[in-house]
């Protein structure tokens, strides 16, 4: 269910990534998915450990 509702966010996330680099901003499109994923490895340890 979480899995599901997440889907249109990773859409979108993909949609602009790729739009971006489409414009010729590789660097942003990269620094961009770079923040996600450091973002990711942080919150998910602290949302599973606490929070449960």
């Amino acid at each position: 269910m979480i899995v599901s509702l997440s889907g249109p966010f990773v859409l979108i996330s993909t949609w602009f990534s790729n739009t971006i680099r489409a414009e010729g901003f590789s660097g942003t499109a990269m620094g961009g998915q770079l923040l996600g994923n450091f973002l990711n490895l942080t919150l998910d340890p602290i949302l599973i450990l606490v929070f449960k």
